[in-house]
């Protein structure tokens, strides 16, 4: 059964709600695209004959008036002329050309009836595919965000959190053992290190203390 099979009851504004409830929206709306596109190159082909055949038809109308003017003339002219039997084949001639204008123009009005048919699906086709389009879009973003999901909740279910906690403790305890030893180190560096004090003040308050001792024992 073809998408206007399935489908044919529900009007374009109402295609998401129907969508919304089909058990599998995506692979139903890819297969509704194809479809649709399938039925549009058919309408096409069937609007392109219809526009050739109704350019035919405007020919065979515009020979058959031509055809009816030419035998009104050939009786008229006939009948002046006093040849009565020419004068009746011409305007037997002329009521055949006038059945068939007639047969043509029936024929024209019909076929201009079925080309606006025609172009009015392709409207609608083209219309129906854009929902379509756009439909499978928010579906497919929908069909990936929610796998996204699920696959971020079960790597979280995987997880042992009390063990993650416990591992991160233990990762921070050593952190900071490493901060205490390293400032130790600098510590007893500058206790024990021999170098120039810490402390640049108190370096410079020894050295002035120590120039008044020298002082002091010059004197004595």
């Amino acid at each position: 059964m073809g998408i206007f099979g399935r489908i044919k009851n529900i009007a374009v504004a109402d295609v998401n709600d129907f969508l919304d409830g089909l058990e599998n929206p995506v692979s139903m709306v890819k297969q509704y695209i194809r479809e649709v596109e399938e039925a549009a190159v058919q309408a096409q082909q069937a609007y392109a004959n219809q526009l050739v055949a109704e350019r035919q038809v405007d020919g065979l109308i515009a020979e058959a008036q031509k055809a009816v003017a030419k035998r009104t003339r050939q009786a008229e002219l006939a009948v002046d002329q006093g040849e009565d039997g020419i004068a009746a084949l011409a305007l037997q001639e002329k009521l055949v050309q006038q059945q068939r204008l007639q047969t043509y123009l029936d024929q024209k009005e019909l076929l201009a009836g079925q080309t606006a048919v025609l172009n009015e699906e392709l409207t609608k086709l083209k219309d129906l595919h854009a929902v379509l389009q756009d439909k499978l879009l928010f579906l497919t973003s929908r069909a990936n965000a929610a796998q996204a999901i699920q696959n971020a909740n079960a790597a979280l279910r995987s997880f042992d959190t009390n063990k993650i906690a416990g591992g991160l403790a233990r990762i921070e305890a050593g952190i900071w053992r490493s901060e205490a030893q390293a400032s130790a180190a600098r510590h007893v560096q500058g206790v024990f290190g021999g170098g120039a004090p810490v402390n640049a003040g108190l370096a410079a308050d020894v050295q002035e203390e120590l120039k008044k001792l020298k002082a002091a024992r010059s004197q004595g």
